[in-house]
């Protein structure tokens, strides 16, 4: 754990303490966590290092649990390959501790693969980043388990308080609010959800339950309503940042 903490604060000093403990040192590996709606007990290890042995598609280097979350320092399988061998076995993992040992509610997450140990604490922060942003938009970050997947959410917490005041959000937002407020529509939800299918007119219209013709002219009211270009790909971005920096700061 000492390494996941910034303990050791040069890759000299990690190679020190890997020689003292006779331990090889991977070539690239991964920090995945896993977080339990319980804490972790013995029985629990148990079942975890079953799974960890015969999922064949991970090569764990260490484990270390504290209360209710697991970590672990791992490289792909050698029949696995990239970082779908990691996306794989929390699939698997936490859809067998719930089908087999009936534990649910298990959430897992990886940050970036690395071949300096020196940056084993960075790639511990992105996956437990991960996990709350998962906490925080559970709908929106659903299958999103990588880090890199993260995509615009990354960069939801760097931004100052001050920019996060409705004065400084893209006024198509407002417009289209009190144009619900007044009418009874909900113009705002079908802009963020079009945004969020990245623009695809048939799967919006599937996620809002709605024929294409009906989402076409929302679209229309709504570029008319808000003077919103949704041709214009950072605008659409700064509105689906400004919507999420909404929800963030009401959690």
């Amino acid at each position: 754990m000492e390494i996941l903490s910034g303990h050791y604060k040069s890759s000299k000093d990690i190679q020190e303490k890997f020689y003292e403990l006779n331990l090889k040192i991977p070539d690239r590996f991964t920090v995945l966590v896993f977080r339990f709606d319980q804490d972790i007990t013995r029985k629990i290890e148990e079942q975890i290092s079953y799974l960890i042995t015969t999922s064949q598609k991970i090569t764990n280097h260490f484990l270390v649990i504290i209360d209710n979350e697991l970590i672990l320092i791992a490289s792909p399988h050698a029949s696995q390959s990239g970082d779908h061998a990691f996306e794989g076995f929390i699939s698997y993992f936490t859809s067998e501790m719930a089908n087999r040992f009936s534990i649910s509610g298990v959430r897992g997450s990886l940050g970036t693969s690395y071949n300096d140990f020196g940056k084993a604490e960075m790639s511990y922060q992105e996956a437990v980043t991960v996990l709350k942003l998962k906490q925080d938009f559970p709908e929106e970050l659903e299958d999103v388990f990588h880090f890199r997947q993260l995509g615009a959410f990354r960069y939801l917490n760097l931004m100052p308080k001050e920019q996060r005041d409705k004065r400084h959000e893209h006024p198509a937002i407002a417009k289209l609010e009190a144009y619900d407020s007044l009418h009874k529509t909900n113009l705002l939800k079908t802009l963020e959800v079009f945004i969020q299918q990245d623009s695809n007119m048939n799967d919006a219209a599937k996620k809002l339950f709605v024929h294409t013709n009906t989402l076409h002219y929302r679209i229309k009211r709504i570029s008319e309503i808000g003077s919103v270009r949704l041709t214009n790909v950072h605008e659409k971005l700064g509105i689906y940042l400004d919507l999420n920096m909404r929800k963030m700061d009401k959690k």
